[in-house]
């Protein structure tokens, strides 16, 4: 592990004007009593002779009507200009609190050795053999990253194939192995570039992005966010005639030089948000936008094929408890000669696995 700053802000403890008062006098009446019993003129207020004015001052006479002035002034101007300079000034109580676990910065996660890479990469492979292409990629960035045990750092990947192959799924698998917080936001519906940049206040249902959620809930700042079939993004458009998309509300989130000091609508704080690692997902590729296609690693993968939908079925169905007897009879069904020319996919047999669990659990099997 390796810690940054975070947040652009600065926290200050939550003293109240009164607080500053009080140190600010309980430091007055230390400072004249050591200058008094030093032998220290003190210029003072209050129409005291100098003598008179250490005598009641060291019995603990309270300060003159016009020192209390002064401190109440100056304390005033202290939380002014600590919420000048904090950047928090707008934030409710509860907001800043909620970011305060921010002031000492995120967490980055560090590659672990070579030894470390290659096993990572060798079990996401065997569980997901057809994804190899992407696991490659993975695993030369996590080789780079072990010199030095430096930052996990995965190129923006963009996966583009067949439906149902287990792209997102595969995304998951990575960030566990990995030891990484993951989320996942599926492109679909026309608030997905609220769900992804966050919504500013004052509008119904104000909130930050998943991905932000995301690194304040963990404590973590290079989490995997999987950005579930971006081809299907549409955008939502305004009634001034603007259009909000899921893919501009990733293109500043993935450069890393605007990442870097990255505005929260929500919040309107900046964040260093370089450190994500995005995943995003595509059945065609012409319909993803070309600046997001620039910007990403772009790997083109294939339908799976049977042999490794069997494995993957027992594999699968062992995990969840299935009987030998309903594991085979699933991959019988998927090796049938009836069947071979029906392109089943990985989303296919999840749900035969998950349809032989619900018989099995109410007293009935796969023969």
């Amino acid at each position: 592990m390796t810690r940054i700053p975070f947040i652009h802000a600065r926290f200050f403890d939550n003293d109240t004007t009164f607080d500053i008062e009080e140190r600010l006098k309980a430091f007055l009446r230390t400072w004249r009593q050591r200058s008094l019993a030093e032998g220290i003129g003190v210029e003072h207020s209050g129409g005291l002779t100098l003598d008179a004015f250490g005598e009641e001052l060291m019995r603990g006479v309270d300060l003159s009507s016009i020192d209390r002035a002064t401190i109440k002034r100056r304390a005033e101007r202290i939380i002014a200009a600590r919420a000048a300079v904090s950047g928090l000034a707008h934030l409710k109580k509860e907001e800043i609190k909620a970011l305060s676990w921010l002031r000492s910065g995120v967490d980055l996660v560090t590659a672990d050795g070579l030894d470390w890479a290659d096993l990572v990469a060798a079990t996401l492979h065997d569980e997901f053999p057809w994804m190899g292409p992407a696991t490659t990629e993975v695993w030369l960035a996590l080789r780079r990253a072990a010199v030095g045990g430096q930052v996990i750092t995965i190129p923006n990947l963009l996966l583009c194939g067949p439906p149902g192959i287990g792209k997102s799924a595969w995304a998951r698998r990575m960030a566990a192995l990995l030891t990484l917080p993951s989320c996942v936001i599926e492109i679909g519906s026309g608030s997905t570039s609220f769900r992804i940049a966050g919504l500013e206040r004052g509008w119904a249902g104000g909130m930050p992005g998943r991905p932000l959620e995301a690194i304040i809930a963990s404590r973590i700042g290079n989490p995997v966010v999987i950005v579930d079939e971006i081809c299907k993004d549409q955008g939502v458009r305004s009634t001034k005639g603007g259009v909000n998309s899921a893919s501009d509300s990733l293109l500043s989130l993935m450069e890393p030089m605007t990442a870097e000091a990255w505005e929260c609508p929500f919040y309107r704080i900046r964040f260093d948000m370089r450190h994500v690692n995005w995943v995003l997902t595509a059945n065609v590729l012409e319909s993803v936008s070309e600046p997001l296609r620039s910007r990403s690693t772009i790997v083109v993968l294939t339908e799976v094929p049977k042999g490794d939908l069997c494995r993957f079925a027992r594999r699968y169905g062992a995990a969840k408890g299935l009987t030998e007897e309903s594991i085979e009879a699933i991959v019988m069904a998927l090796d049938h000669p009836a069947n071979s020319r029906r392109d089943f996919s990985v989303r296919d047999v999840v749900r035969m696995v998950e349809r032989a669990v619900g018989l099995e659990s109410r007293g009935y099997g796969l023969h």
